[in-house]
């Protein structure tokens, strides 16, 4: 049986009526050797089906920049997102901007979907060392990719822009790189990130820029405003201006218990970092994680 889940009204509007475009259901209408698989930290399998041929281009775009399998039969039991994408389509866009956006809005539609089973979008970078995930996050040009680019092994950069957190039924914690959408823009570089590569989320680090590298704990209540800023920047969906409406509250509502939850159950810092230190050191040492 089929659980809908519809777009608030404003973006009803935006997406000109098609207000059911993402099911969550038991897999029925799924296709081997056509749709694809998305495992999650929390052991979840969802499966994204195309309702046309425009959307099956959308998706194995999608699965090329996720590195996503092609579902198989043998799965068992899974999520099926359906996706019947709006731009280009009752939703007109610049042609050559159609890929980039019919990706950010499949990206925006699973995020949606996430939600309800624990899982919320943020915008943050995601840095593990020895299968130990960590979130860097800051406001857009504020220093993510230039932090991620300059982490020395053992550590490493899983994603310098979005980072899917999850929360499991045993209330542990799972961190998932995700795609930087912006590099798909016409004439960007496009990319490739491994979504499926869980990893347990130990802490979490706001940047700021200073002179010389330093950590500072974050109370719980800090901990959440910042976290409310960092989901509604990745995910324009939770934050759109003049919508009352009552499945936008539900989901901000849900968004919001999710962040509380996760701010009580994962450490807080601001990290503050120059553009030459050694500031993985400090997340370390914050940690607890001592070099041999």
């Amino acid at each position: 049986m089929a659980t809908e889940i519809a777009l608030p009204e404003s973006l009803r509007t935006v997406f000109a009526g098609q207000a059911v475009v993402l099911m969550l259901i038991m897999v029925v209408l799924a296709e081997p050797g056509h749709d694809f698989m998305l495992t999650l930290g929390d052991g979840s399998q969802w499966i994204l089906h195309a309702a046309d041929d425009t959307a099956r281009e959308s998706i194995a775009q999608f699965s090329r920049a996720t590195r996503l399998k092609l579902y198989s039969s043998e799965a068992g039991k899974a999520h099926e997102v359906v996706f019947a994408p709006c731009i280009g389509n009752s939703l007109k866009v610049p042609d050559d901007l159609v890929d980039c956006l019919r990706l950010v809005e499949l990206s925006t539609l699973l995020a949606r979907a996430f939600v309800p089973r624990g899982g919320v979008l943020l915008h943050g970078a995601l840095a593990e060392q020895e299968g130990r995930g960590v979130l860097l996050a800051a406001p857009g040009g504020t220093g993510k990719t230039t932090a991620s680019n300059r982490l020395a092994p053992p550590w490493r950069s899983l994603s310098d822009d979005l980072t899917l957190v999850l929360q499991d039924k045993q209330g542990r914690w799972w961190a998932h790189p995700w795609p930087t959408w912006g590099r798909f823009a016409p004439g960007g570089p496009g990319g490739a990130w491994d979504v499926q590569h869980a990893v347990p989320l130990h802490a979490m680090f706001y940047l700021a820029q200073a002179p010389a590298e330093k950590v500072e704990p974050l109370g719980a209540g800090q901990a959440i405003a910042r976290l409310v800023q960092s989901a509604e920047q990745a995910a324009y969906y939770a934050s759109i201006p003049g919508s009352p409406s009552e499945e936008t509250s539900v989901l901000r509502q849900q968004i919001f218990d999710l962040l509380c939850n996760l701010a009580r159950a994962v450490p807080a810092f601001v990290l503050h970092l120059s553009l030459t230190g050694a500031f993985w050191v400090e997340i370390e040492r914050a940690l607890g994680w001592n070099r041999e």
